[in-house]
């Protein structure tokens, strides 16, 4: 269960570390390419001796491609959010899209569905929905970039889903995440160069490297989490992502002091309950 620890902590400080580029001057997309730029070449020294001809596959770098782009248009929405909505409201957004690949899951990997997945997952979708709710938004305005995030996520999540069950083998998901970052740092550099953005400030460079290296590690112990819960990615996605957000809102709370209401608080109960019951489960089939 270190797997799983580690990636939800990594992909809590993700939020936070976007929370603090308005406060530092961080040019959002800048540093995000240089962040796919260290992700990708932090991937490629720890992928020694990995296979990388799996790569080579038509499957697999059409889903490299279409990740890429995923990867950097999300980064950029996951951002704005960040800083326009609030870090809890981006995270509940990005996590809730944990229905996507429970419902692939289901359909499309023949996994079971049971009684414990149905409970729990209502109770801390509930939950999320009540945690996502602030009094004084204009949430017909404020809806556009977390609907985004919510969509592209789910996607996101399937794809590597797929890819995880139908083409790749454990020692073969490191050189994956490398190919996939930087993929989405060359399109980013071409999009900067061809728009005559200009070059990252040593500011972009250095917060795009911290995110980098926090952005590699919460991909790639997300795909050893669904190594482990091998068969029944239905629950280890919701486990995952429902703890990001509550650890992300918590740290917001106590951290970056965003406000939380009582409603926000009675969501977050149920969604513990609700990962709680999905955790139990997966422990009384292990």
């Amino acid at each position: 269960m270190i797997y799983l620890f580690l990636s939800i902590l990594a992909s809590s400080f993700i939020f936070l570390i976007f929370n603090q580029f308005n406060r530092f001057g961080v040019n959002n997309f800048k540093a995000i390419v240089v962040n796919y730029g260290s992700a990708g070449l932090l991937g490629l020294l720890l992928s020694k001796g990995q296979n990388w001809e799996v790569l080579l596959q038509t499957e697999v770098l059409m889903s490299i491609a279409l990740l890429a782009v995923l990867f950097i248009s999300l980064f950029n929405v996951m951002a704005k959010t960040t800083q326009v909505n609030g870090a809890s409201v981006a995270v509940i957004s990005n996590k809730l899209s944990v229905v996507i690949p429970f419902v692939f899951a289901i359909l499309f990997l023949h996994e079971e569905l049971t009684s414990f997945k149905v409970l729990g997952l209502t109770f801390a979708m509930v939950g999320v929905f009540f945690s996502l709710f602030k009094s004084g938004q204009n949430w017909k305005k404020s809806f556009i970039l977390p609907i985004t995030l919510f969509i592209g996520s789910g996607l996101l999540d399937g794809i590597l889903k797929w890819n995880q069950t139908s083409y790749l083998e454990g020692d073969e998901m490191m050189s994956f995440s490398s190919a996939i970052f930087f993929s989405a740092y060359f399109l980013g550099s071409l999009y900067m160069l061809f728009t005559k953005k200009g070059v990252p400030t040593k500011v972009d460079l250095r917060w795009g490297v911290l995110l980098g290296i926090v952005n590699f590690f919460s991909i790639y112990l997300i795909m050893l989490v669904l190594e482990v819960f091998e068969g029944n990615s239905s629950m280890a996605f919701p486990i995952n992502n429902l703890s990001v957000v509550l650890l992300t809102t918590m740290l917001s709370f106590l951290l970056l002091k965003e406000k939380l209401e009582k409603k926000n608080w009675m969501g977050i109960g149920l969604a513990v309950v609700g990962i709680f019951i999905l955790g139990l489960e997966h422990f009384l089939i292990a």
